[in-house]
């Protein structure tokens, strides 16, 4: 495909009736390969293997008010050590590294909870290639 994103490429849409055991099974199909039921259908039509699909697992809530919790205490001492250095007083370099360490913790403590590895990338387990129809 040319430039652009290959969704906004795909204009044209296509319907297809399927029976509920059918859908069913393409749905699993799909979430085996590890990607949506399109892209499944558009892998398996062009023989190539579909792009997984980024699904993000719920989150506890206590680990979200943990989070929130968290990110206020890291965001007032930052807050605090912008205003002194703002003000022109000085700021001990071990006061900065220090929420420097507690900021570092908090994003690990969020890529955490959005089961997100600390390079960015989600884990993908897409459990071997596309299977193929006979």
């Amino acid at each position: 495909m040319g430039s652009g994103s290959e969704n906004r490429q795909r204009t044209k849409l296509l319907s297809v009736r399927l029976t509920k055991d059918e859908l069913a099974k393409l749905k699993s199909l799909a979430e085996k390969a590890g990607t949506s039921a399109p892209a499944f259908l558009r892998a398996a039509a062009f023989e190539r293997h579909a792009p997984p699909v980024l699904r993000r697992q719920p989150v506890a809530e206590a680990d979200l008010l943990q989070i929130l919790d968290q990110s206020k205490s890291v965001g007032n001492d930052i807050n605090e050590i912008a205003k002194r250095l703002n003000s022109g007083r000085n700021v001990d370099a071990g006061e900065i590294s220090s929420a420097l360490a507690a900021w570092l913790d908090l994003s690990n403590t969020i890529l955490t909870a959005l089961a997100v590895s600390t390079d960015g990338s989600a884990p993908h387990d897409p459990q071997g290639p596309m299977p193929r129809g006979p």
